[in-house]
């Protein structure tokens, strides 16, 4: 898997990020954000919208739950009712709810775009969300990896309604302003996991969340293990610039032939890789045909 690759040394040219929120919450509560969470508000629940694993059961949950049964998770009840939805549990230990995407298309794999959690601030001892996300090619409970930095850890205010909170994550490396901001893009996964982080900060607040309702959206990509070309183009000066899928810091071997019935190709350039998208230009085509691979070395 390739979402937490990436050296601090970044190009002059890289464009900086830096990402801030209003909040919510009181502010003298021990909190801390995740970059990816993009939106913080108060909303009604039963606002399903048709997303990646709406009508899908868990894979699995790791612990028992403390009532409502987990396949509610995806289905919001009401807005009336936030207890007939799931509720994570037991207190001070995680609790992690697992889809299973299944094999992408050959060729492709899973990319993370985006997450919505719904959750039930009513209850007096479980007005905080404390989660993360954590993702696996194998499904086993214990080979999964966190996604850096998707913690999030914040005091909610008690309300009558829902807490909405809304994770979006990058086709790219996104450097924040250190390195607990940093974003990074999730693909090459077929599983994913909710873990529900139940430990008590100081200050005694239960941090258990209840979480009424979960959305995921996941898309398929070209795999970056098979390079695609996204585009090849001839500039006006007769130059080629080249475009493909790419895996953050692997280095990709360029060749051309002139002729197909050649009997081997001919080496351009060795790129390494610095977003998921590569690129180079060949400068010397004038008035040539050319014909290119690009691989990914070993």
């Amino acid at each position: 898997m390739n979402f937490f690759y990436h050296s601090r040394k970044l190009p002059a040219f890289f464009v900086f990020f830096i990402l801030v929120f209003s909040s919510f919450w009181a502010g003298k509560a021990h909190a801390a954000t995740s970059p990816y969470a993009t939106v913080q508000t108060n909303v009604p629940l039963n606002q399903a919208t048709n997303d990646s694993i709406n009508g899908i059961l868990p894979y699995f949950v790791s612990h028992t739950t403390v009532e409502g049964p987990v396949d509610t998770l995806i289905d919001a009840t009401s807005t009336n009712t936030p207890d007939g939805n799931v509720i994570l549990g037991p207190d001070n230990t995680w609790v992690g709810v697992a889809w299973d995407f299944g094999d992408p298309a050959e060729g492709f794999v899973w990319k993370l775009s985006r997450i919505d959690v719904w959750i039930s601030a009513g209850d007096e001892l479980r007005r905080g969300i404390r989660a993360d996300f954590s993702v696996s090619s194998t499904g086993g409970v214990d080979e999964f990896t966190v996604i850096s930095n998707s913690l999030h850890w914040a005091a909610l205010s008690q309300n009558s309604q829902f807490n909405y909170l809304r994770y979006d994550f990058p086709d790219q490396f996104i450097a924040g302003a250190t390195n607990n901001m940093d974003r990074y893009p999730v693909n090459g996964f077929r599983y994913l996991r909710l873990n529900s982080r139940g430990d008590s900060p100081s200050g005694g607040v239960d941090w258990q969340t209840r979480f009424a309702e979960l959305d995921v959206w996941v898309t398929q990509i070209p795999s970056p293990d098979r390079p695609v070309f996204s585009s090849v183009k001839r500039e006006p000066n007769g130059d080629v610039t080249l475009n493909w899928s790419a895996i953050l810091g692997r280095t990709y071997n360029l060749e051309y032939k002139t002729d197909l019935n050649q009997s081997s190709w001919i080496f351009l350039e060795a790129i390494v890789a610095d977003s998921e998208t590569e690129s180079a230009v060949d400068e010397s085509t004038a008035g040539s045909q050319r014909f290119y691979r690009v691989g990914l070395q070993p």
